[in-house]
């Protein structure tokens, strides 16, 4: 027979599952009211408990599968039923609505008529999804609201609850919640889809700060209020815990079968462990290989630094040479240098001499030139009185023929020139 989409593996190791939390809530030994029994996976686990079953399932085929688990099972939707007239005269230590108030109509009303089932210190177990998951808010960021087979957008839920919601559900119906437990799952690990790295880090910042953000079902227990007082105790988690010990203990017992194999496993293992011994000793002496390649490798680069050592102290000394060479050529340069200015001032002085040569040559051209003037004058001034006197008769005295003087800058001039 198939089983209902609803069934899922119940592992009472796991503390963070709905339906583990739920059985682990009920006490063993006792009578319990499954509704939305499904297969009967849970009533399967409680019947191993010690617990009596009865159920409620609507769909035939998980009805069927569910009464190899129960005493009865009443096959109808739990709406349409009066659960007081189906199930009386008994009363329930314990009835469950796991996963089943958020398919309903009228969840209130349906939990009015469950508590008249309870006995007196009787419990309602129940699970439900938070609509207000960090995942789903993002969902609507993303503009989408689409239905799933299951999860917390089932396509058959009819009704949504935050925490509030649910704290309101209860107290509508008389009951008082004293277990207020959670299945959890973080940013992005639900059936939604939703890729956190998607959204900008204030967004996600906004969507988890709730603290339920991260908060997948409610696991709730509740049981009728008290009338006269108002009861505030609740249990929590050391209760659920001291049960999963108890659990855990019977596990121990039923798991000694497993040491054989566990034996088994371990022989296996060890095989698996001397295979990777081998492996690990041939891989030793690669890197043992490796590392004399790398002992030569350095021995023959350490002998080559030696040598480029060596030759940079070479280079070394021919630049301090150079250094020397170029020193001496400065000292040159600068004596060349102060001989040039030296001879720069001499020349300077040369020509300041020629200056003064050539100046007083100037000076002395000038009265050449006056020189020659006056001689020309003077000259005229010959040959004008020459003329004078060849037209006069010579005097002779003793014998000697005198012609007209001559004046003395005449015969001054005449020397001159002759010198």
């Amino acid at each position: 027979m198939a089983a209902s989409r609803y069934t899922a593996p119940i592992d009472l190791a796991n503390l963070n599952e709905s339906h583990s939390l739920g059985v682990l809530s009920v006490p063993e030994g006792a009578q319990v009211l499954d509704v939305g029994a499904a297969d009967g996976s849970v009533a399967s686990v409680l019947q191993a408990r010690g617990c009596t079953v009865w159920a409620v399932e609507q769909d035939p085929a998980a009805a069927e599968a569910a009464r190899r688990y129960c005493e009865r099972v009443v096959q109808a939707d739990v709406e349409a039923i009066d659960l007081r007239a189906e199930f009386a005269p008994l009363h329930f230590d314990a009835i469950l609505f796991l996963d089943v108030l958020e398919h309903l109509r009228e969840p209130e009303r349906v939990l009015r008529s469950a508590v008249e089932l309870l006995a007196g210190d009787g419990r309602i177990v129940a699970s439900i999804p938070n609509v207000a998951h960090a995942d789903l808010r993002l969902h609507l960021l993303q503009g989408a609201f689409r239905y799933r087979e299951t999860g917390l957008l089932d396509r058959t839920h009819l009704r949504f609850f935050d925490k509030e919601a649910v704290q309101a559900l209860f107290a509508g119906a008389g009951l008082e919640i004293i277990e207020d437990l959670r299945v959890t799952a973080p940013l992005g690990g639900t059936d939604l889809g939703v890729d956190p790295h998607a959204f900008a880090p204030e967004i996600l910042q906004a969507a988890t700060a709730d603290p339920e953000a991260e908060t997948f079902q409610f696991v709730v227990v509740a049981r009728r209020k008290r009338r006269g007082r108002v009861t505030t105790e609740r249990a929590d988690l050391a209760t659920l815990l001291q049960r999963r010990n108890r659990e855990l203990e019977r596990t121990a017992r039923d798991g000694a079968g497993h040491v054989q194999a566990l034996q088994g496993e371990l022989a296996e293992r060890g095989q698996r462990i001397e295979a990777l011994q081998a492996t690990l000793a041939e891989r030793e002496a690669r890197l043992q290989a490796t590392e004399v390649a790398h002992a030569r490798r350095v021995a023959e680069l350490e002998r080559c630094l030696t040598q480029r050592a060596a030759e940079l102290d070479a280079l070394n000394g021919a630049i301090e040479g150079l250094r020397n060479e170029l020193a001496i050529t400065e000292g040159r340069g600068t004596a060349l240098h102060e001989e040039l200015s030296a001879m720069t001032l001499r020349h300077e002085q040369q020509t300041a001499w020629a200056s003064g040569l050539e100046a007083q040559l100037a000076a002395k051209n000038a009265h050449i030139r006056w020189l020659e003037a006056l001689l020309q004058e003077q000259t005229a001034l010959a040959a004008a009185a020459v003329q004078t006197a060849r037209g006069a008769k010579p005097k002779i005295a003793g014998g000697i023929r005198r012609f007209p003087p001559v004046s003395r800058a005449a015969h001054w001039v005449h020397r001159k020139v002759r010198n």
